[in-house]
């Protein structure tokens, strides 16, 4: 009898990037001896199940992704907050609980798309007569096996292992692997991937949502620095040395193992940073400002030539992006999103130094003035020129009307993602989005942080090409001068490194899923997750303003126990072996 297979799918989802894509024709039904042995019919599966990765099931593919669209995951961090009062308001207040809905679990999904790859894997050895394809296809699934164990493990620590077809007569009870099982699972995955899979060359711009060799040692980059990281690599976060949550005792080997998966990544000698305008010392301060801002935007809306993009995802050509974070003064601005005045205070000058430094220039009367040129790219601020008028957040401003229920809270609204040439109003226009998953900066950062953990700032006594605080520089470079974009010689210790490294992070990464992980990975989430969000209050006297700083636009706590989520209360009823995370 032939194994019938059902499999719901979410979206018809562009798997190939925003320019190519495969002709696939809707269905729900799967015969495996039906659909394996035909090769057109085997990638289709294999490309279907490219709509798991991150965030495939959602309205904007990572753009405002929780709650169907009302919130950034920014907001449950210290990047921002939403700008009415949403679901994901739950994982900062102190109110969510296993038995609750958590906005970003991802548990179901994520064990969706390993079914759907376990039997992908199990099937495809019907597909015979072309050997290249079929290794490429299995080496794709292997990937995204790898990445939904990762999805889970970040959030997680160690989850049930799921390596094959699970069926519903047999025992469902199944325990916890324990957090380097499941590490050591997903890099197993990723290293077979890497045999079969096609290098970033073949892979081009145009098929940017499948996986390369890039992809996979990108995503091994990510693994091995999260699992070498404060959180996991010494004892667990409650004191025990429970091997579900963590290695239990520390080890420097991984993050020279951390290190050199990132190497392994830019040694490829293919990624490069999207850097479209040169910079120089000799350049003036308005020039290098547009130049670095010019450098910034535009990474975010081009495909073609685009070597920074290792892993993206697309949504179909719409205005959702920019409706959902244009101010509220515009038509059909919606402001959804509003970044806080410690995220704020995080961008530096553009002469590279910190606002907290004497030297810098930086003004509070004047504050966003001269500002690092990624700030001017990513935040809606009082003044800044958009569609035709200056923004106006200031107390009654259009884009701060006193009456609205939906304005600003922070003083602020992210511009980060935005097209400048969409209009969401009167003749309305669309584009592509391509959210990043991963992109080569990151892989520089998580070079950095690693070779800085383990060798120091300036030693590379492998001979990777770079120093942790060159790879900095190179990042930093893309938006700085070249004198501006060094990190100052006062920061020499490994200690000193880390915090640069970390600010170089937030800024350079901002609102793009990263934040609420990596104050969790640093154990520093209490000063920053749990401290009450920052904002502004502007007040306009004639041409002239003042800034009153607000110290609670809102009520954060975080407890120790939120370093992991919590498994859902369900599937612990429902799988008697299955170990909730601990102090939950």
């Amino acid at each position: 009898m032939k194994k019938l297979i059902y499999i719901i799918v979410f979206l018809a989802f562009v798997a190939a990037g925003c320019e190519e894509a495969l002709e696939i024709k809707p269905f729900n039904r799967f015969d495996t001896e039906f659909i394996f042995p035909d090769a057109i019919k085997a990638e289709q599966y294999v490309v279907r199940t490219f709509n798991y990765l991150p965030y495939g099931n959602t309205q904007n593919n990572g753009y405002n992704r929780l709650n169907g669209g009302e919130a950034m995951i920014a907001s449950a961090s210290d990047e921002a907050m939403p700008n009415m009062s949403t679901a994901v308001e739950v994982l900062t207040n102190g109110s969510w609980s296993p038995s609750s809905a958590n906005p970003d679990a991802r548990w179901n999904e994520n064990y969706q798309a390993i079914r759907a790859v376990n039997i992908g894997l199990e099937n495809l050895p019907m597909l015979q007569g072309v050997d290249a394809l079929r290794n490429r296809l299995t080496a794709e699934l292997l990937f995204m096996r790898a990445y939904a164990h990762f999805e889970l493990l970040k959030r997680y620590g160690g989850v049930p292992i799921v390596n094959r077809t699970l069926l519903l007569d047999e025992d469902l009870n199944i325990g916890r692997n324990t957090f380097e099982e499941t590490l050591n699972f997903i890099i197993a995955d990723l290293d077979e991937a890497i045999k079969y899979l096609p290098s970033p060359e073949e892979i081009g711009s145009g098929q940017l949502g499948r996986p390369s060799t890039g992809t996979a040692l990108a995503l091994k980059s990510k693994a091995l620095l999260l699992a070498a990281s404060d959180l996991f690599n010494g004892p667990g976060y409650d004191g025990t040395t429970n091997p579900l949550i963590g290695f239990g005792s520390y080890s420097a080997a991984r993050w020279e193992a951390a290190a050199k998966a990132a190497a392994d990544v830019i040694n490829l000698g293919y990624y490069e940073l999207y850097k479209p305008q040169a910079l120089t010392d000799a350049l003036d301060d308005a020039t290098a400002s547009t130049r670095g801002q010019t450098n910034y935007v535009n990474l975010f809306t081009t495909l073609s030539g685009n070597k920074e993009l290792i892993l993206i995802r697309t949504s179909e050509m719409n205005n959702m992006v920019e409706k959902k974070n244009t101010p509220v003064g515009y038509t059909n601005g919606q402001g959804s999103t509003n970044p806080s005045q410690q995220m704020v205070d995080a961008y530096g000058m553009l002469n590279g130094l910190s606002i907290d430094d004497p030297a810098s220039g930086y003004d509070p009367a004047n504050p966003y003035v001269g500002r690092d040129p990624r700030f001017e790219a990513s935040i809606f601020y009082n003044g800044k020129q958009w569609a035709g008028r200056a923004v106006q957040t200031y107390v009654g401003g259009l884009d701060n009307p006193i009456t609205s229920t939906e304005a600003t809270r922070t003083g602020y609204y992210l511009a980060k993602f935005m097209q400048p040439g969409v209009s969401i109003s009167g003749t309305q226009t669309t584009a592509r989005h391509c959210f990043p998953l991963i992109r080569y900066a990151e892989i520089l950062l998580n070079y950095a942080e690693a070779m800085n953990e383990a060798y120091g700032p300036d030693e590379d006594p492998h001979n990777y090409g770079k120093t942790a605080r060159e790879a900095v520089e190179e990042v930093r470079g893309r938006v700085l001068r070249p004198s501006n974009a060094v990190v100052p010689a006062s920061v020499d210790t490994r200690e000193e490194m880390r915090e640069f490294i970390r600010a170089e992070r937030r800024v350079e990464l901002a609102f793009e899923d990263h934040r609420h992980i990596d104050v969790r990975r640093w154990k520093i989430a209490p000063e920053t997750i749990g401290q009450n969000l920052k904002g502004v209050r502007i007040v306009k006297n004639g041409d002239e303003f003042t800034y009153e700083i607000l110290n609670n636009v809102s009520q954060r706590t975080f407890d120790t126990k939120m370093y992991l989520y919590p498994i859902p209360k369900k599937e612990v009823d429902n799988n008697k072996a299955l170990v909730q995370n601990p102090l939950w």
